[in-house]
């Protein structure tokens, strides 16, 4: 007796997954990992851009702003340079520079002092030492004053001729502070204070009328040591990393900010900040070097996969890197390097039954190469313009996939990814 059985094709529902703008900008649970690419508004477009300017003295670890345009100094060793348009001059040597301080007078010149150990000096086509204040280890004009700290005293000139001192709180033109928090390593005019940034603590001083009278307070502030040369104005913030994170502070709260990036905080590094985005030379947990970005309006992290030593802000933002001196553009990607997003999901949430995904859309602007792999291993690509389906030659069969989304087009724009994705129906149902 012979017995036929009849095998009928399984049967399938189709369905369609969406992963909008907002979440692949990495706004909501799921985890993304971007080179080159970064959040704006609900998607992600191409990171910023580097533009070579010229070559820094060899050993070049520092970087200023001259407040003429195309000129910097720049400080390596002990010898500070001013360097720009193909030039490079000394203009000190053998000395310990801790700050340069800029300062706009009521004429509209900018005088520019360099603050170093014992000596503070007014900078011009060479430098001269000035008698008051005394070094120190940072500086900042505030009141048309120039303010100097060194460990635990505050030194300060007369108003608007920093060549003389003044007798005013204890007759010598200086102030001695608690030693409550720590040493200070940052000065800052802001909101109308003058903050004290120390090495475990905030601490802030207040000028009334002409004739120094000082008010002096502290801000409550628990968050480990400050990682001194990260500390940078951002707007309408002041943002700084220490030893246990990334913070923003608004003249009266400090606000912790997820970092969203494996920096290595005990290491120094060096912060910038330039219309309301954070910028900082950072050694990551891996050894490699980055910039990383925090927009404050977008609230946003992104990396910068750049060998940066050094980054500073005037007219734009500029870092260096292997004594060369960069400039970032508003976007960009390195010439033979492309924009990348990763991320994984899983589609366990649908119902039980095989799996195959047949196709992507990316939407946006651009040209894809998407890559599609499953939790067992097996890889599909597909390629094509922002807004088509990108058919698989193969469907790739899972539970779970990895994307990685990769685009050498000049403006990248990506506002969401739908998955085209047939599940295989159970007998019976």
């Amino acid at each position: 007796m012979t017995v036929e059985k009849q095998l009928s094709p399984p049967a399938f529902d189709s369905r369609r997954v969406h992963l909008s703008g907002r979440t692949l900008a990495g706004r909501d649970s799921l985890l993304v990992n971007c080179r080159y690419l970064k959040a704006e508004g609900d998607a992600l477009v191409l990171a910023e851009g580097t533009e070579f300017k010229f070559d820094l003295p060899v050993g070049t670890r520092r970087l200023f702003h001259t407040g003429q345009d195309g000129y910097f100094y720049a400080y390596a060793g002990s010898t500070l340079y001013r360097v720009g348009n193909g030039s490079s001059e000394v203009i000190f040597s053998n000395s310990t520079l801790s700050d340069v301080v800029r300062h706009m007078n009521s004429g509209g010149g900018i005088q520019t002092y360099a603050v170093c150990g014992n000596y503070v000096y007014q900078l011009g086509n060479d430098a001269t030492a000035i008698s008051a204040p005394a070094g120190g280890d940072c500086g900042a004009v505030y009141r048309d004053r120039l303010f100097t700290a060194k460990n635990y005293r505050v030194s300060y000139s007369r108003a608007l001729d920093v060549r003389n001192s003044v007798g005013g709180v204890q007759g010598h033109g200086y102030i001695d502070l608690p030693h409550e928090g720590g040493r200070i390593r940052r000065m800052v005019a802001f909101d109308d204070k003058l903050f004290l940034f120390r090495e475990y603590g905030i601490s802030y001083l207040r000028v009334h009328g002409d004739n120094l009278t000082f008010k002096a307070g502290t801000i409550s502030y628990s968050y480990g040591r400050l990682i001194e040369r990260s500390l940078a104005v951002c707007g309408d913030c002041i943002a700084f990393l220490t030893e246990s994170g990334f913070f923003r502070f608004d003249g009266t709260v400090c606000e912790r900010i997820p970092l969203g990036a494996d920096i290595n905080l005990s290491l120094p590094m060096e912060g910038a900040g330039f219309e309301g985005t954070y910028y900082a030379a950072v050694i990551l947990n891996s050894d490699m070097r980055a910039l990383f970005v925090y927009d404050f309006k977008e609230k946003s992290t992104h990396l910068l996969p750049r060998e940066a030593t050094a980054v500073m802000a005037s007219c734009g933002v500029y870092f260096v890197d292997a004594y060369k001196l960069y400039a970032l553009t508003r976007r960009g990607v390195p010439q033979g390097e492309c924009a990348v997003l990763e991320t994984e999901l899983s589609l366990l949430e649908l119902a039980d039954g095989n799996k195959y995904l047949d196709a992507v859309v990316v939407e946006g602007e651009g040209h894809f190469t998407v890559e599609a792999r499953s939790e067992s291993g097996r890889a599909e690509e597909a390629q094509g313009a922002a807004g088509h389906r990108l058919a698989f030659r193969y469907p790739v069969r899972g539970n779970a996939f990895a994307f990685r989304i990769r685009s050498y087009s000049p403006n990248v724009r990506i506002c969401g990814l739908t998955l085209y994705v047939r599940q295989e129906k159970k007998y019976g149902y």
